[in-house]
């Protein structure tokens, strides 16, 4: 029997042959090291990710994963976690969606486009005076913290502990990669974190409307949101996901622009494309490697039996390169014919912040292209984060005229 490594650093550089390898011979594959199902044709994962019998409750996995040494501070983080949004189910997910949702709609998220270009376009300007730039740490990471801070109602000074508490955090996603040194990590920066949104939610301080956290305490007041925990789970669920997904989705489509320079030049001599663009990019690239399940009855897939209790990785990149859903999948091709992409999820737990994303995403491409990036080393030089909930780079140098 095949066996697939997901956890090396072939893999993480480059997952495209091996998932190849998996939707052509292992489409629904039994992974020993996972101790889980990993789906990864097109068709299956969107099967995985609408279909209700599939849970995306994660606590029994994450405790049975720690050692007895780390499970008493890790038990804090993810009983915490378990109030996120993204681990409910219906009819939990259903309410905390409908309320945080007004902060995410197409209209709310068009607030943020002047913020986004202003910040892009003055990080981008001394990026040129320097002439060059590390996409990553001069470019996705601040717009992301900023972005996020002016979402959520945060002060923009905490932007740095922002990025620690996010970088952190999200660390705990990665199966496998549990540690003394991370759990206590992870746990004394969840913890901080908390203290300072529960301080800063209750202080009454002024919170721009529109923004989460004045939807909370809208919420907190008319008893849709259940209390100030919920509240401070909601806040520090969106500063993670928020911080993690958006650098990684610039990150991703500046390097694939940077690899293809004739699709680059297209989309700077057609800048009217861009938003067929940015699905490409998302689709190429995507900054989701895999998304978590749990049968919560027995399933049949591929005439193959999930057992109630059994986990299931639906590998979202993947089936973002499955031929049977998108011709040439390896290639970038910018005004690609749409088909529905599943870098963000679909049906019910379809990013609720992909419209802001897109604005970010778009505007740091869009500005790169007035400033003629070139990359700075060789792609083997290349670093990425090795994780399978998150694909992104660890530094992306370039160089930048004009």
């Amino acid at each position: 029997m095949a066996t697939y490594d997901m956890g090396d650093e072939a893999f993480f550089s480059d997952p495209a042959p091996t998932f190849a390898s998996m939707r052509e011979n292992d489409p629904l594959f039994w992974h020993e090291q996972l101790d889980a199902w990993v789906l990864t044709r097109y068709s299956d994962v969107r099967q995985l990710v609408r279909d209700s019998r599939f849970s995306v409750d994660r606590r029994q996995r994450i405790r049975r994963s720690s050692t007895d040494s780390e499970r008493r501070i890790l038990a804090d983080c993810y009983d915490f976690m378990s109030r996120w949004m993204i681990f409910a189910d219906p009819p939990r997910h259903t309410r905390l969606r409908g309320v945080i949702g007004q902060a995410f709609t197409p209209a709310a998220a068009r607030n943020y486009e002047e913020f986004v270009w202003r910040t892009v376009s003055t990080l981008l300007d001394a990026a040129r005076r320097r002439g060059s730039l590390d996409v990553i740490a001069d470019l996705a990471v601040p717009v992301t913290s900023l972005t996020n801070a002016k979402l959520i109602g945060l002060p923009q000074e905490w932007i740095s502990d922002i990025s620690r508490w996010s970088d952190a955090i999200f660390r705990l996603f990665n199966p496998g990669a549990y540690s003394s040194t991370l759990a206590h990590s992870a746990h004394a920066n969840l913890k901080e974190c908390q203290d300072r949104m529960r301080e800063y939610l209750e202080s009454g301080s002024d919170a721009e409307d529109g923004s989460i956290i004045a939807t909370l305490r809208t919420g907190l007041d008319t008893g849709s949101i259940e209390d100030v925990d919920e509240a401070i789970a909601s806040c520090v669920m969106f500063m993670v996901g928020g911080h993690e997904s958006a650098r990684h989705m610039i990150g991703n489509g500046v390097l694939a622009l940077l690899l293809n320079r004739d699709e680059m030049m297209k989309l700077k001599t057609s800048p009217g494309l861009i938003d067929k663009a940015m699905d490409e990019l998302l689709r190429y690239d995507s900054p989701s490697v895999c998304i978590l399940r749990r049968a919560s009855e027995n399933v049949m897939i591929n005439d193959r039996e999930i057992a109630a209790g059994q986990y299931v990785y639906g590998a979202l990149w993947s089936a973002n390169r499955d031929p049977t859903a998108f011709p040439h999948p390896d290639q970038l091709i910018l005004d690609r014919p749409r088909q529905q992409h599943l870098a963000l999820g679909l049906g019910a737990h379809f990013c609720v912040g992909a419209p802001l994303a897109r604005i970010q995403l778009s505007a740091a491409v869009r500005g790169l292209l007035r400033i003629n990036p070139r990359l700075g080393v060789a792609e083997s030089e290349l670093r990425r984060v090795p994780s399978l909930a998150s694909r992104g780079l660890e530094r992306l140098p370039v160089y930048v005229s004009g």
